[in-house]
């Protein structure tokens, strides 16, 4: 029982060790492991603002990622704390790959680079400026695209 306990301790400690953070500096530059891996923009993403996109560029200039968040109203969502049943996301777009997924987006009012640079990081998307295709693939098979599935059978289909 004793080594069992040692051993799960152990191996928690050498994964705690190996996680990357993820970091944005003022330049726009996402950090992995204070390494910068890509530049992020944004266009949007105000307290008010009707649309929130991110575009992940290489040291190069060149796109590797779009990223969009967006919304929808979801009746099966509604609780005591989401009275409207809004669910929120991002839309992760590999450009050249012609692949998306998309993860939850938890932001409350305003969406930060960070909250895009996260995932990026953690799922070792971008390895040495380019993307990493096997990681890109893993990430899409992980998530998919359950959240656009579900918005299409929410819009009524109006035949005229």
């Amino acid at each position: 029982m004793r080594i069992t306990l040692l051993t799960l301790w152990f191996m928690s400690l050498a994964a705690f060790g190996f996680s990357q953070t993820a970091e944005v500096n003022a330049k726009g530059e996402i950090l992995s492991d204070k390494t910068p891996i890509a530049t992020i923009e944004k266009d949007g993403c105000g307290t008010f603002s009707l649309n929130c996109d991110f575009f992940i560029r290489n040291e190069k200039g060149e796109l590797l990622i779009t990223v969009n968040a967006l919304e929808y109203r979801d009746p099966m969502e509604v609780d005591a704390i989401n009275d409207d049943g809004l669910v929120r996301y991002f839309r992760f777009t590999f450009v050249g790959m012609n692949v998306s997924a998309e993860v939850p987006n938890s932001a409350l009012l305003v969406i930060k680079p960070i909250h895009v640079a996260k995932s990026v990081v953690k799922w070792h998307l971008i390895e040495d400026g380019q993307l990493n295709e096997q990681a890109v693939n893993q990430f899409v098979q992980a998530y998919g695209t359950k959240y656009s599935e579900r918005r299409e059978k929410l819009t009524p289909i109006i035949i005229r």
